[in-house]
């Protein structure tokens, strides 16, 4: 365990930093996995949690000993997240306003019942937020004040109580309701609110009836506000902030009590979804307001200014935050087609095509248009038999179900055994494509090379090669005869067989396509369904849908490319291959499930993103799973990239590659079960070593810096490859790896290794070539693991660290 210790020379201290530890251990970061320091006059004090244990370390500065004494289950550590200061007593640590007191999970070292849906990752706290109390002594984030129908025009936002009435005066019927806010900028942002209340110390209850919470949606000031204004000049929608821009009409929460004395205002699940809002999200915390006009039994309770601290208004959050890294990207539903930027009715309808017309009528509404027109594009289904080439400048808007596709519909199949045949097919292609077949993951039959696919009611049929290989789920196609042979009966089922190449292929600069949704094109390997060409410039792809295509969902060869917030899935060949490019953004997309026709799965081009040839790459927030190759991938001779908070798993290969390229920033990924492959695939002997794949690769290429990602469950975590290797054009320049700077990760490490393998050239010495592990923090499977590879040999973790690596980082 690594404590981190604080030099101090007081009793009252400041923090100057405190520390995860080990938070991939399931048995470890439940309790809270900080080292802190607390001082005294004769030496520090640290508290460490982990192992569901507490331990205390304090080092004497006259002798430098550090004497150690271990805490049981059953003391109580208190953590207060944001605290400046703190002291140590009684076994209680208090820091802020993170309370970890009586949080400490049970023992489950045997792990036995152990889940996916265990949030495991996280670590759970309660907040309190209370002027002068907490989260510390110096808080002064809660304003508060009266509005006061009898006194429109005066501000009570300095008294020591806030009162809620519907008849004040007795009989006038007039009201008084109350404001409320609390800053909550300690708690992280993205954090999962579970539980919220309020504790108010009430002076004087109502017997009769309820008070309400709702969230205001407009700010007030607690020294200007009144019954007539939120602020100096800015009136209410409807005094007393009741109008439909004031407050909500959602109670967050119900006030019901005769009884004077300190009451827990438990907020309800619109309470505690409105915290949560407000934390990930602080320029929308207004506040509440506490109401009920036709309540005529008042009530009054402390305020922030109250004189007795502990009696003020107080605010109770308990919530779950991830330790690191920062969130992984949005869900799915925030990708591709169905979000909310796709589906909305077009922004101008001068320009219109309907499923109704054939691809050159709607080609000939695009040529018509002319340059920067906006292009809408009704509801339905489009049958696109010859790719659609906008104009400079137009965007191409689909509405809410705008489906380009490429197949046709096969009838009229009869049986042949246990077989169903149909002959004379127009078929798109005339057999295997020499230049494909390498790249097959079959090596000997090459099914991957044949570019037509077919689905039975939507789903994906098995190419074979041959009518005897024929099964359910299964097709064939003879291209001598034009046949198309069936393993599964197509009685009262669609029948359809990829036939265009392409639905869109941008050949102009400027151009913005947005909301479709395409499939079921029969282009070759390496190319798009949507296509940008070489020599464009500014293509913006961002809301559409590509899937089951035989080659990419998506390509381009244009510089300035932008792909946004699209789903690229279930695709023959790959999701994403974008080559040859300067200044690509590539972000918010989710890529997964692709190479569904058999392309090589541990090398080519299949699977996921791949990148090659390009300069200045912003590869960031995608979401890239259960792909048949790597995860994200850049190639050859490809130059300065940003790879940054991806979530990046369970894809064959390595989940990301950057190879034989040069200047690149992989940081804050979650890199969760890449490269483990499975024993049927071509190549698979040796492909789970660090030769091979990782959950983070660089093979052969300098300037790199591998930071803050959380990396578990992978063939290897971190895989840097040395190789001999000759440029495969007069384009790629081979640049040996130097200069690799890996820190600040989170890893658990399997049965895999982390570290640096050379392979060549002859001569080379990568070792000496300024690679550097610097405080990473690593779950090991054993204290002598062998979990780390240098100068091509397996290493402890005592033995890592005598090469001088990771000589500030922990080993658990």
């Amino acid at each position: 365990m690594s404590l981190v210790v604080i030099s101090v020379r007081h009793r009252f201290v400041r923090v100057g930093k405190f520390a995860y530890i080990n938070p991939n251990r399931r048995d470890a970061y439940k309790t809270g996995l900080f080292a802190i320091g607390i001082g005294g006059e004769d030496g520090g004090t640290v508290v460490a949690l982990g192992d569901f244990m507490a331990r205390v370390a304090t080092m004497r500065p006259s002798t430098g000993v550090i004497q150690m004494s271990q805490l049981s289950k059953d003391d109580r550590i208190s953590l207060l997240h944001s605290a400046r200061t703190f002291r140590f007593a009684s076994s209680v640590v208090a820091l802020g306003a993170l309370m970890l007191g009586s949080a400490c999970a049970p023992d489950d070292s045997d792990d036995s019942d152990d889940s996916v849906g265990e949030d495991e990752d996280n670590l759970t706290a309660t907040g309190s937020f209370q002027n002068g109390v907490s989260p510390s002594a110096s808080y002064a984030g809660t304003t508060d004040t009266i509005l006061d129908q009898s006194n429109p025009n005066t501000n009570f936002g300095s008294g020591a109580s806030l009162r809620i009435d519907g008849d004040e005066p007795a009989g006038t019927r007039r009201n008084l309701l109350s404001l409320l806010r609390f800053e909550l900028s300690s708690i992280p942002t993205g954090s999962t609110v579970s539980a919220a209340s309020i504790e108010l110390n009430l002076s004087n209850a109502s017997s009769t009836g309820v008070y309400y919470v709702y969230a205001l949606k407009r700010a007030f000031s607690e020294s200007q506000a009144t019954w007539n204004q939120a602020a100096s000049g800015q009136a209410w929608q409807s005094p007393g902030a009741r109008g439909a821009n004031d407050r909500s009409s959602t109670s967050l929460g119900t006030i019901t009590t005769s009884a004077t004395g300190k009451y827990t205002l438990a907020l309800n699940a619109d309470g505690v979804a409105q915290v949560k809002a407000w934390i990930a999200n602080p320029a929308t915390n207004f506040g509440v307001a506490l109401d009920n006009a036709a309540n005529w039994d008042g009530l009054e309770f402390a305020s922030s200014e109250a004189t007795t601290a502990a009696s003020r208004v107080k605010l109770n959050v308990t919530y779950t935050t991830p330790t690191a890294p920062p969130p992984p990207p949005p869900p799915a539903s925030n990708y591709g087609a169905g979000s909310a930027a796709v589906g909305s009715a077009c922004a101008n309808t001068a320009h219109t095509v309907t499923p109704s017309m054939t691809s050159s009528a709607v080609q000939s509404v695009l040529n018509a248009a002319g340059n920067a027109a906006y292009i809408c594009f009704a509801a339905g289904t489009y049958n696109i038999t010859t790719a659609l080439a906008p104009k400079q400048g137009q965007t191409l808007h689909g509405s809410a179900g705008t489906i380009l596709k490429g197949s046709i519909v096969l009838s009229g199949f009869g049986a042949s055994g246990s077989n169903f045949v149909v002959s004379n097919v127009a078929l798109p292609s005339s057999g295997s494509q020499a230049s494909a077949e390498r790249w097959c993951e079959d090596d000997v039959k090459h099914p991957c090379s044949y570019q037509e696919d077919v689905f039975l009611d939507g789903v994906p049929q098995t190419r074979v090669t041959s009518t005897g290989e024929l099964g359910a789920g299964k097709f064939y196609i003879d291209y001598g005869s034009k046949s198309v042979w069936l393993g599964s009966n197509p009685s009262g089922k669609t029948v359809e067989m990829t036939k265009s190449d392409a639905a869109i292929r941008v050949t102009t600069n400027d151009v913005i396509l947005e909301g479709l949704t395409v499939k079921h094109f029969s282009h070759a390997m390496d190319r798009g369904a949507i296509e940008v060409t070489k020599q464009t410039n500014n293509v913006t792809v961002r809301n559409c849908e590509s899937y089951n295509n035989h080659g990419a969902g998506l390509a381009s060869w244009g510089s300035n490319f932008t792909m946004k917030y699209n789903r690229l899935h279930d695709n023959g060949q790959q999701g994403a291959s974008i080559g040859q490019n300067t200044g690509a953004l590539i972000d918010h997309n989710d890529i997964n499930h692709n190479n569904i026709d058999g392309f090589w799965r541990i090398d080519g081009a299949s699977g996921r993103i791949k990148l090659d040839l390009f300069k200045k790459a912003t590869i960031t927030w995608n979401k890239t799973n259960d792909n048949l190759n790597h995860g994200i991938w850049l190639d050859d001779n490809g130059n300065d990239a940003i790879i940054q908070n991806n979530d990046v798993e369970n894809n064959f290969s390595s989940g990301i590659l950057f190879e034989v390229s040069n200047g690149a920033k992989i940081l804050d990924n979650l890199v969760i079960g890449n490269g483990l492959g499975d024993s049927t695939a071509r190549g698979h002997v040796g492909c789970k070593s660090i030769g091979c794949s990782g959950g983070i690769m660089v093979n052969t290429s300098p300037n790199v810096e591998i930071a803050r990602n959380t990396i578990r469950g992978n063939s290897n975590p971190i895989a840097l490859l040395q190789t001999s290797r000759s440029p495969r054009t007069s384009e790629i320049i081979i640049s040996n790896m130097a200069n690799i700077n890996v820190h600040d990760n989170i890893i658990t490490a399997g049965a895999g290794v982390t570290g640096v393998k050379n392979q060549g050239p002859s001569g080379y010495d990568v070792y000496t070539k300024n690679i550097v592990f610097t405080a990473n923090k690593y779950t090991l499977p054993s204290s002598g693991a062998a979990s780390f590879y240098w100068q091509n040999a397996a290493k402890t973790a005592a033995q890592w660290k005598a090469f001088g690596l990771d000589t500030t980082g922990t080993f658990n």
